[in-house]
């Protein structure tokens, strides 16, 4: 299946479950790695060896860390919190961190707003009032959204480059719009590892059979065509046997 840059493959269980990859093939790997604050990369394999997934893991897992050097709100050296700071200074991103603010812009614009990563002023002013045991007042709320859309935005896709949009009547940028990737960078990085790693394996002259990559979650799979689809079972989470399935997906 030709992965869609907007809105990925996506299996989302709303249980405290555990996702655990069968049926796609009796030669199965799996390799694991931990990413975006302890979250657990699994990437699962089959007919490959163990060697090599574990050297393509590896790639992967370096990839993710710039991936979140430059979009991770947590990290105060950040692109994304360059740009919160950025006042007229276009701050430039990679080609993986721009398309992500790119993919954003889209669904900001498909979904009517409904879906925004700028709000994190508004974020930052929830978790502050909270600290307080308090709810955020109008005006904390009023400010908060006075930066939050892409309209304060400039995204120049020559340079790569964004840099918030000055204020007309005032002609000052504004000081404080804050991106949030964390709706849908798991969704995406997935995505962009699967990418990874069939890259490498045209490069090594290697052919997954059917490949898996669950991001806390967040699944991307690919296969080949002679393969069929990749079944994915869910782990009951009542059943003591930790092999017993609450139910199996069955994923292009």
């Amino acid at each position: 299946m030709k992965p869609n840059k907007l809105l990925c493959l996506k299996a989302v269980v709303c249980l405290s479950v555990l996702l655990l990859a069968t049926g796609c093939s009796e030669t199965n790997v799996t390799e694991t790695f931990y990413a975006m604050g302890g979250i657990p990369v699994n990437i699962i394999a089959s007919d490959v060896s163990e060697e090599w997934l574990k050297e393509a893991t590896s790639l992967a897992g370096k990839e993710v860390e710039k991936w979140e050097a430059e979009l991770s709100l947590y990290r105060p050296d950040s692109a994304v919190n360059r740009v919160a700071t950025a006042s007229d200074e276009p701050v430039v991103f990679s080609e993986r961190g721009f398309e992500a603010i790119t993919i954003a812009n889209k669904l900001e614009k498909i979904t009517g707003g409904a879906f925004d990563v700028t709000v994190g002023p508004i974020i930052k002013t929830w978790k502050n009032a909270e600290k307080e045991d308090r709810l955020p007042t109008e005006q904390e709320l009023a400010d908060a959204l006075a930066v939050t859309g892409f309209e304060h935005l400039v995204l120049d896709a020559d340079t790569r480059s964004i840099c918030p949009r000055p204020l007309d009547h005032e002609n000052i940028a504004y000081p404080d719009v804050r991106i949030d990737v964390g709706g849908f960078a798991k969704g995406l990085f997935a995505e962009w590892i699967s990418e990874e790693i069939i890259a490498k394996a045209k490069a090594d002259n290697v052919q997954p059979g059917k490949l898996l990559i669950d991001l806390g979650g967040d699944m991307f799979v690919t296969s080949h065509p002679e393969k069929g689809p990749c079944k994915v079972g869910i782990r009951d989470p009542f059943a003591t046997d930790r092999s017993a399935l609450w139910g199996v997906v069955t994923l292009n």
